[in-house]
């Protein structure tokens, strides 16, 4: 029996997931991560192997029974990236294999149609375009780092706590979570703790989540600095749409990401207010499939020769449901279904 393999990769982790031409899902394999620029190409491939192999040994199939394979890897940034990446991931599983970066596999799980985007929001920020001529464009090499997800997030929150201390802010929950979440008494150890590097210093991304609760709960200065976030991140769709000829025409704008799965709406509702003002016939949703779901879809598309049909896209989405693969229980409700 013939399969197709899907790969999501990122730095920390691989996820495989194995379908059957029908494009019924039937199991998901992980392992480590990989870069094939930080890690080798031999590394990322051997954690990618690694994964199928677990996803196909629940199955009892073998690395020969796959079809084709698609990928959204790590440091698929650039046209060039994706070919080399390609060209590994043909020699490691000898078979076809079509590569892209990662935020747009998370677009094709959502959609299969043309002149949509996605706001990629996890440690960094990447926002990827489906052109209405089929091109894809991947901007994360233009945004700044003020802005690059919940690291940039995080280390905000930091200068907004030590405004707060000196009264150029409102007062904040996120002092005193801030200081708890690090297991300090006052903001002055914070801030000298952190000027010495004698803290963690990249465990700041973890609290972005905190800055989503605190605005659930009606912090004020939380509410307005996820709002300034929204809006940087919306220019960067906004002007994605603008050079690929889609400002003043109907698009979809997905969202994706650990910080849109946190227990506010507030990022979403300013997102939604800064796309809907720059073209009204913008229609905004949160995800609601994980990317390793667009992979599969990719791979059948290879497997297949081209678009697959609304009947094995209808066995991909079940499948991906019984199989663990939505990312957000909110987020049933998709757009244009």
């Amino acid at each position: 029996m013939k399969y197709v393999l899907g790969l999501d990769q990122g730095r920390t982790k691989t996820i495989a997931a194995i379908a059957d031409l029908d494009g019924t899902i039937l199991s998901v394999g992980g392992a480590g991560g990989g870069h094939h620029y930080l890690t080798g190409m031999e590394h990322a491939a051997g954690q990618m192997k690694s994964a199928a192999s677990a996803a196909l040994g629940r199955i009892g199939g073998m690395q020969g029974d796959i079809a084709a394979i698609g990928g959204g890897l790590a440091g698929a940034d650039l046209p060039h990236d994706c070919q080399a990446l390609k060209k590994g991931v043909e020699k490691a599983f000898s078979c076809p294999a079509v590569v892209v970066n990662d935020c747009i596999i998370a677009l094709r799980a959502e959609t299969s149609e043309r002149s949509s985007l996605i706001i990629c929001a996890g440690t960094g920020l990447n926002v990827g375009v489906w052109a209405p001529d089929g091109s894809q464009d991947v901007l994360g090499y233009y945004i700044d780092e003020l802005w690059h997800g919940g690291e940039a997030i995080g280390r905000r929150t930091l200068f907004v706590v030590m405004e707060s201390a000196l009264g150029v802010r409102d007062e904040t929950m996120l002092t005193q979570k801030l200081l708890d979440f690090y297991g300090l008494p006052d903001v002055l150890t914070l801030r000298e703790k952190w000027v010495k590097e004698e803290i963690e210093r990249e465990k700041i991304k973890d609290f972005a989540i905190e800055v989503g609760s605190c605005a659930a709960a009606g912090d004020p200065v939380c509410i307005r600095l996820l709002e300034e976030f929204a809006h940087a991140w919306a220019g960067y769709a906004i002007a994605g749409m603008k050079r690929n000829g889609m400002l003043d025409k109907p698009a979809a704008v997905y969202t994706s990401g650990s910080i849109f799965k946190s227990a506010t709406d507030v990022l979403l509702e300013a997102l939604k207010r800064k796309l809907q003002a720059a073209n009204p016939q913008v229609r905004v949703a949160d995800s609601v499939y994980e990317p390793i779901v667009g992979g599969v879809i990719l791979a059948l598309e290879k497997a297949l020769g081209g678009k697959v049909s609304d009947k094995i896209l209808q066995n991909v989405y079940a499948s991906a449901r019984t199989n663990g693969l939505l990312r957000n229980e909110k987020s049933i409700e998709r757009i244009g279904e």
